[in-house]
């Protein structure tokens, strides 16, 4: 559990820097909310949508870089032990 926490605060660090360097606004609020609605979008054009429709107008590029970060860094939920090991590139 310390490490799931420990992932989600490293993965709101990320998304605070990237807001920050892109939008010029520091809020750990507001990445968390970022990540909420990232967690609810599987594709990135859903992901801009809805982000469109809270006001937030962030490039295409930007979005989807946000939304591949995401998915790529946040904690797993549920037990299992192993886990996926990647699979590699492509």
């Amino acid at each position: 559990m310390a490490l799931n926490k420990l992932a989600h605060l490293s993965l709101v660090n990320k998304v605070t820097s990237e807001l920050e360097n892109h939008i010029g606004i520091a809020d750990k609020t507001l990445s968390e909310f970022v990540i909420d609605l990232a967690e609810k979008h599987a594709d990135a054009r859903s992901f801009q949508r809805a982000l469109d429709e809270v006001g937030a107008e962030l490039s295409f590029d930007l979005v989807r870089n946000l939304l591949e970060m995401i998915q790529r860094m946040r904690p797993k939920t549920g037990g299992g032990a192993g886990g996926g090991g990647g699979g590699g590139g492509g």
